[in-house]
């Protein structure tokens, strides 16, 4: 009676291991472990995303002041005591020296007290909403009345209020992910997946370009140069996808990813800007490549790049650690060839 079950037994055997799944369990089990992985997922992606828009507040936001000793001081004490921390306040010798101030993006804005009486300088170029909450700030140090507004860095014709740059740098984020996922998953040799992303970057650049300053008019400046950082922006993280997965596989690989855009886009500050999200985070997403790139975009774009020193920094220091962890690949592969050949 048992040998005549087994041929029947083996098939069934066979089918429920083929359903198992890669590691050999139930599907009632692996049913339950992606369920609860997305449900973690699904968390991470709120927290991460909603979190920080939701805590968006002035954190040691740079901005000058100038004028007579005393207005000065009573406007230094009147933000201090209003909103403590929220404002890095730099003490300006006129108003020539604020505007400096604010054109080379050393500060967002500035509150002068001048003969006519006091006015706000901002630049709506660096951030709309924090130039907004200059202009009330300014006029609460008013007793509630109206502060003319010089705005020395207006944003684009055609994004007024700066939505569009915002929206339009998502999906250059997502695609510079896809590339270094989609290259490592479908082209066998590094070098290649590094051509590929390099060309993808650079062709994606001047038509992400194009279209975010010819046709939405989200940007202005010097295409070629705008070209240029969207490329290196989508690059650097397309590569440090791909040196990931070189070094430690697809676990690398999914780790880019989640650190590229499940932490850098939502701590990018392209919205409203660094100092208006909760820090450290704030601070800290400006060493990955959406916020460097965002930031280094508006320099570009807005203030003849002034400011472009450090987001290009940390662009190249990205593109630098992913030929380091290539480079370390390919001597590991080295290595290990001769002593698993027979």
């Amino acid at each position: 009676m048992s040998s005549a079950s087994t041929p029947h037994a083996e098939p069934e055997a066979a089918a429920h291991r083929a359903h198992a799944g890669p590691v050999n369990l139930p599907p009632r089990r692996i049913a339950a472990l992606v369920a609860g992985a997305l449900v973690v997922i699904q968390a991470g992606m709120l927290v991460l995303f909603a979190w920080p828009n939701a805590r968006l507040h002035p954190r040691d936001v740079p901005i000058s002041v100038s004028g007579p000793p005393p207005a000065v001081a009573q406007i230094v004490e009147g933000l201090r005591r209003a909103d403590p921390g929220a404002f890095k306040v730099h003490v300006a010798e006129d108003e020539a020296a604020a505007r400096d101030r604010v054109l080379d993006r050393k500060d967002y804005g500035a509150l002068v007290v001048g003969p006519e009486g006091p006015r706000v300088l901002v630049a709506s170029g660096a951030s709309v909403p924090v130039a907004q909450l200059l202009e009330q700030v300014a006029a609460g140090a008013n007793g509630g009345r109206p502060v003319p507004v010089d705005d020395l860095v207006p944003p684009a014709s055609g994004d007024p209020r700066g939505t569009g740059l915002n929206s339009g740098m998502l999906p250059l984020v997502l695609t510079g992910m896809f590339s270094g996922i989609l290259l490592t998953l479908l082209v066998s040799q590094v070098r290649w997946r590094v051509v590929a992303a390099a060309a993808f970057s650079l062709v994606g650049g001047v038509c992400a370009t194009g279209l975010m300053q010819g046709w939405v008019e989200a940007i202005r400046g010097p295409f070629a140069l705008n070209a240029a950082v969207l490329a290196a922006m989508m690059f650097a993280i397309g590569v440090t996808i791909i040196g990931f997965a070189a070094v430690f596989g697809r676990p690398g690989m999914a780790v880019g990813a989640v650190l590229m855009f499940l932490v850098g886009n939502p701590l990018s500050g392209v919205a409203a800007g660094p100092q208006m999200l909760p820090q450290p985070w704030g601070a800290f997403g400006q060493f990955l490549p959406p916020g460097a790139g965002g930031s280094l975009l508006r320099s570009t774009a807005f203030f003849d790049g002034h400011g472009a020193a450090r987001p290009l920094a940390v662009l190249l220091g990205w593109m630098v650690l992913a030929a380091g962890l290539i480079a370390a690949a390919a001597l590991l592969d080295r290595r290990t060839r001769p002593a698993a050949s027979p």
